[in-house]
């Protein structure tokens, strides 16, 4: 759980972005636990693609926090980090540049990650009854593999 958490901190996205990158291109499975980070993290930065009135209010608290800093930075005399300086950050353009690097490639390798542990799942006659095609790929274990007669349910 904790590595979880600290997952959402974004000096470990780059980071879990070429793992999980590096993890799609293997044969091997797909860690459990980095997926769910992945997840979670991109749950954390998902603001950007609610209504306006969510995003906005997110944005504002956001940059609100990173311009707080600015200020304690500049008050120590350091230089600023970036998008902390609340006299030279245009919001709009952090946000066309949040979206760009850091939202749209982490969407496209979740949906990449949730593509390949869900293609192994084949559906049957009810849309409630799946088989694994093959688990070797996915995050399934054996354990996990329905027995003849059984289904997984989904909620």
């Amino acid at each position: 759980l904790i590595e979880i958490v600290l997952a959402t901190d974004m000096s470990s996205h780059f980071a879990q972005i070429k793992t999980m990158k590096a993890m799609l291109s293997s044969p091997e499975g797909i860690d459990k636990t980095k997926a769910v980070c992945l997840i979670v993290h991109a749950c954390d930065i998902s603001h950007a693609s609610k209504p306006w009135e969510l995003h906005s209010r997110w944005t504002e608290g956001v940059l609100e926090e990173f311009f707080r800093q600015g200020d304690l930075e500049a008050s120590m005399g350091l230089p600023y980090s970036p998008l902390c300086d609340r006299n030279t950050v245009h919001v709009a353009d952090s946000q066309i540049g949040f979206i760009d690097f850091i939202v749209e490639p982490t969407m496209i390798i979740c949906g990449e990650m949730l593509t390949r542990i869900i293609e192994p799942l084949v559906p049957l006659q009810s849309s409630d009854t799946f088989l694994p095609c093959d688990n070797s790929d996915s995050l399934l274990t054996s354990a996990d593999v329905p027995q003849e007669h059984e289904t997984f349910v989904f909620l």
